[in-house]
């Protein structure tokens, strides 16, 4: 029986249906489908303010694999580190938070990486991330040889600030010297569109605060989109009644297929690579659904046995 850790504690207060409700409630009736749906899954929760720092403990005693939670971002991956970093040789590595985002071909998504656990970050770190994350993706995802490009504000040789040219340049050496192709296609520095448009399995970002802005801007312009469309159709005149009513209709069910589509609830838990243990960050205003499926998402990471297959990539191209 898989054991998974859930902080009942973190997160913000939503409403649903013009109510507040709180975390807990919202865990707690994650947690009665979880058992209903999924008895072969233990759960271990926590509902106070040392929640984190207990899973944490929970983690570096083999009680359980790993744990979920949808608390502050920067608070989960402090209390994380405390299970203790990956090493290479005598490095340890800056742990590194990914995300799954859809993209505009349907059944076909994207990596995100760093989606916001560290802000300040060196190349080698940075490459590291990227190795960690193709790993992921190979092992987890079952995508061979995904495709990685690194975000930039241009393709162009002389794009990119010294981080962004520095973790390039550690990218081509480690093709050439180390064979690194056989773990990912690596497509050099790339501008947001391929990741947006299905054309990169994996799209690294110089820093958690360029990698977090980037995802709230995608689902900011998928929302922006969506309004657009309302807005023009309600300016449409000299239409018959009955096309009106069968256009809104049609609109209603475009928009009802494009919420599901991109509705970050079905992507909820982004696993932090890099620490000794699974830890897995979901949205701080997740529904029932979203700590529902994160929960089963932890699960599956703690059985697939990720951590190994990262630490083996780290160590074989570092």
């Amino acid at each position: 029986m898989t054991q998974v850790g859930v902080d009942a504690y973190y997160g913000d207060v939503i409403k649903i249906n013009g109510k507040e409700v709180s975390v807990s409630e919202r865990v707690s009736n994650a947690i009665s489908r979880i058992k209903r749906e999924n008895p072969d899954v233990e759960l271990l929760v926590s509902r106070d303010e040392l929640s984190l720092e207990y899973l944490v403990r929970a983690v570096r005693s083999g009680q359980i694999g790993g744990f979920f939670s949808i608390g502050d971002t920067t608070k989960v991956c402090k209390k994380a580190v405390r299970l203790g970093r990956i090493e290479t040789g005598t490095e340890k590595i800056q742990p590194d938070l990914v995300a799954i985002m859809a993209t505009v071909i349907e059944g076909k998504d994207c990596l995100l990486t760093d989606a916001g656990a560290i802000n300040d970050i060196d190349s080698y770190n940075l490459y590291c991330q990227g190795l960690m994350t193709a790993a992921y993706a190979k092992h987890f995802l079952e995508i061979e040889k995904p495709k990685l490009g690194l975000l930039c504000n241009g393709t162009e040789e002389h794009k990119g600030n010294r981080l962004v040219k520095e973790t390039d340049a550690r990218f081509k050496e480690a093709i050439k010297e180390k064979g690194l192709s056989e773990l990912l296609d690596y497509q050099g520095k790339v501008e947001p569109r391929p990741g947006i448009f299905g054309e990169l399995d994996i799209i690294l970002a110089p820093g958690g605060f360029i990698g977090n802005l980037y995802l709230k801007i995608c689902e900011a312009i998928i929302e922006a989109g969506w309004n657009v469309v309302r807005q023009e159709f309600k300016k449409l005149r000299g239409i018959k009644k009955i096309s009106a009513k069968a256009g809104s209709l049609a609109i209603k069910a475009v928009g009802d297929r494009i919420r599901e589509r991109y509705n970050p609830e079905k992507y909820n838990g982004a696993i932090l690579l890099g620490c000794n243990g699974i830890v897995v960050k979901g949205h701080g205003a997740s529904t029932i659904e979203g700590i529902y499926r994160g929960i089963l998402r932890t699960r599956e990471f703690i059985e697939k046995d990720v951590g190994s297959k990262i630490e083996e990539a780290l160590n074989k191209y570092t």
